[in-house]
């Protein structure tokens, strides 16, 4: 696995440990969420180092299934460069 970050204005009911998803597909999880200085959520994400994540990938908070879990789920955008390790999405 390998860190990215993200930041958001909001992650209401999104836990640490909650899935990271490309197409349904999951790959990776939150590994923590704090509150940045900016008055942002900031997640910190493990993705599967099989992964690349292109530069402008795009990340969202949203519900899956009827029980409502949240989860992360990411759209590349098809950049063909990547996120570095540790790198901000």
């Amino acid at each position: 696995y390998y860190s990215v970050i993200a930041y958001f204005d909001s992650v209401d009911g999104l836990r640490e440990g909650a899935d990271i998803e490309i197409a349904g597909v999951p790959v990776g999880r939150v590994s923590d969420i704090s509150l940045a200085p900016e008055g942002q959520a900031r997640l910190e994400m493990r993705i599967s180092k099989k992964v690349e994540l292109a530069e402008d990938t795009i990340a969202s908070v949203a519900m899956r299934g009827l029980m409502g879990d949240k989860v992360i789920k990411l759209l590349p955008d098809g950049s063909p460069l990547v996120i570095e390790y540790g790198g901000i999405l």
